[in-house]
């Protein structure tokens, strides 16, 4: 065999050598887009597209792919099916609170009847109270809805002063009982908000 030959017999080798490299390389960058594709689908919460059955060194990695995002589904359904729960939970004893605050209610307002000074005074400060645990009552059940996703936000806009006025009407009263005022100045600028 001459060395000629033998050059060219080294360089088709090489060449073809070259080319399966590439084809490999190739190969490689595909599958590598294909798990990437994967995942993508898999944060979309979509279903998993099949991938190629050939095993190669990353066939290890798709079925690591594919267990834990199948671990992490059932994660996530375990954790929104105990906060859906946790939210019927709070919305049952926050109706369960609501009777007795009722019933009390009733009952201060017979007792108001034939109460001396003295005693209206401590049953206005227990019928203060009984609002107070109402509105903590409605917030309770609120928290719930919104746990449970059963309240839809609609924002709009409005004056900040006119929000300001609202949060404050629940304790106006005990500011005037208390000989003080609030004023709230400005706030005229408008805010997107539900």
């Amino acid at each position: 065999m001459s060395a000629a030959a033998f050059i060219l017999g080294g360089l088709a080798a090489l060449t073809a050598a070259g080319g399966t490299a590439l084809v490999l390389r190739q190969r490689r960058r595909r599958r590598v887009k294909a798990l990437a594709h994967l995942l993508e689908a898999a944060v979309a919460g979509g279903d998993l597209p099949m991938l190629a059955d050939s095993e190669n060194e990353l066939s290890v990695l798709e079925d690591e792919i594919i267990k834990t995002v199948g671990e992490l589904r059932i994660a996530k359904e375990q954790a929104q099916a105990a906060r859906l729960q946790q939210a019927d939970n709070l919305a049952d004893i926050a109706h369960q609170l609501k009777t007795p605050i009722t019933s009390m209610g009733l009952l201060v307002e017979l007792l108001a009847d034939e109460a001396s000074p003295r005693q209206q005074d401590y049953l206005a400060r227990l019928e203060g109270q009984l609002d107070r645990l109402e509105r903590l009552t409605a917030a309770l059940l609120t928290l719930s809805r919104l746990d449970a996703g059963a309240i839809v936000f609609a924002p709009r806009e409005q004056s900040f002063a006119d929000l300001a006025a609202q949060a404050l009407s629940p304790v106006a009263q005990q500011i005037a009982a208390r000989g003080q005022t609030l004023t709230i100045t400005g706030g005229e600028e408008l805010i997107r908000c539900d």
